[in-house]
């Protein structure tokens, strides 16, 4: 999937999505909190391939 993606969209290309924080019970909560605070929606920066890859995702052999 990198190597695709890296084809795709430069690695430093950034775009700002609106992201909903994961569930408090998830294994990296220290870290969600440290990023989302008490918000349970954030506007984050995140690389452009990975959010081809997010809308994409799941979009293969939908037929088969």
């Amino acid at each position: 999937v990198v190597l695709f993606a890296s084809t795709v969209a430069q690695p430093k290309e950034i775009v700002e999505r609106e992201r909903k924080r994961p569930a408090k019970t998830s294994t990296n909560a220290k870290y969600i909190r440290l990023v989302f605070g008490d918000l349970a929606v954030k506007v984050l920066s995140i690389p452009v391939f990975i959010n081809l890859y997010n809308h994409f995702m799941n979009g293969v052999d939908c037929f088969d």
